[in-house]
């Protein structure tokens, strides 16, 4: 009997039905579902550059602060940050909390060849800003922003 169940779970999550694989990635700590569904929050800019270019440079900005890229893919262009430094709270006088692992999403979406529009999200409005703060800073002496010209 146990054999059967676990070939019947084998077999459903190995189907390909995206429900399954999102229970699976939220319970191996994959899932972006929760800063997809927040990207209306976001703090944007958009750059000329192609999504390539700006996908590497993120992550080399990332590395330089200590932002630990959790999600890396490519394909959809998205990276997942955390922070790896210690926090600066401290227990007893002397020692660290940890780490701030606050996921920090990172979507990059081309617009046209050469331009994309960056999407910064955190269910944590203060990681969002911080991270916003370091990558913009770093996208901005890289490649020109592009301002979007009002409509009159």
């Amino acid at each position: 009997m146990r054999r059967f169940l676990l070939i019947i779970i084998s077999i459903l999550f190995l189907s390909g039905c995206a429900h399954i694989q999102e229970v699976a990635k939220s319970i191996w700590g994959s899932s972006t579902k929760a800063l997809e569904e927040a990207r209306d929050t976001a703090t944007v800019k958009m750059y000329e550059c192609f999504p390539g270019a700006c996908f590497n440079k993120i992550l080399e900005i990332a590395a330089k602060q200590e932002y630990e890229p959790f999600i890396k893919d490519r394909k959809r262009n998205i990276i997942v940050v955390v922070n790896t430094r210690p926090m600066a709270a401290m227990v007893g006088g002397e020692t660290p909390v940890g780490a701030d692992t606050t996921e920090v999403g990172i979507f990059i979406t081309p617009l046209k060849l050469k331009e994309v529009k960056v999407e910064i999200v955190s269910l944590s409005s203060s990681a969002q800003q911080r991270v916003s703060n370091v990558i913009f800073s770093g996208l901005d002496s890289a490649f020109p922003e592009i301002k979007e010209i009002p409509l009159l």
